[in-house]
């Protein structure tokens, strides 16, 4: 009977730089050994700090994004209003629309009003959401871990209730549109309370014109 060589399979760890048998129990043995875990806890340590640093870079960005768009906005007032001609072009005016004595400044208050129970209602879904405190994260092997918002502590083992990746997107997605739908909201509320004002100004003007003629024909009639 003839022999021949058959090459056992091999595992490289990701974690050590190393290779091992292939196998449940040599799998185990090494998993279990104090160097691979020491391993395992430096490389989550790693990705949590990249993972902080990243969020306080994108803070950052966030924050001289935001410098650099209230810096350009004032550059495009002190044109508009150094060159007259430019507003024009834009239709932009910079001076204030007179605004009669005698109106009401009703739609203000009642946007104000709007503007307090929305800002109300959102802190109480706030209120309502519950807070997760173990999130899922994924190192740059692939791997999936927890992490614990409140401690930093990071295991392999998933909790009882976490933040699922899935569960992350649909979060960050949620607020990108709630963000959008506040703006959307603000600019409508501008122009509606342009609007109102300017009805509220033109009927004030009518009625004043009006009862100016009435009193001015019965004048008249009792001469």
């Amino acid at each position: 009977m003839s022999e021949y060589w058959k090459s056992v399979p091999r595992k490289f760890c990701d974690f050590c730089k190393c290779w091992i048998t292939d196998n449940k129990p040599s799998v185990d043995f090494h998993e279990r050994g104090k160097r691979h875990q020491e391993n395992v806890e430096l490389r989550l340590k790693e990705v949590r700090k990249k993972s902080l640093q990243k969020s306080a870079d994108d803070e950052q960005l966030k924050k001289d994004m935001d410098k650099m768009e209230k810096a350009a906005l004032e550059a495009f007032k002190k044109d508009l209003k150094d060159n007259p001609e430019l507003a024009a072009k834009y239709g932009v005016s910079l001076e204030p629309k007179p605004q009669p004595s005698n109106c009401t400044e009703k739609p203000y208050q009642d946007k104000a009003k709007e503007t307090q129970k929305e800002k109300k209602e959102k802190v109480e879904s706030k209120k309502k959401t519950k807070v997760k405190e173990w999130w899922e994260a994924v190192t740059p092997e692939g791997y999936h871990y927890y992490w614990s918002t409140a401690t930093g502590e990071s295991v392999w083992e998933a909790p009882e209730d976490y933040l699922s990746l899935a569960e992350q997107e649909a979060q960050k997605t949620q607020n990108v549109s709630q963000d959008l739908d506040v703006v959307e909201k603000e600019e409508t509320k501008d122009a509606t309370v342009k609007e109102t004002v300017n009805h509220q100004f033109i009927s004030c003007r009518f009625n004043f014109s009006k009862n100016t003629t009435s009193s001015s024909s019965g004048s008249k009639g009792y001469i």
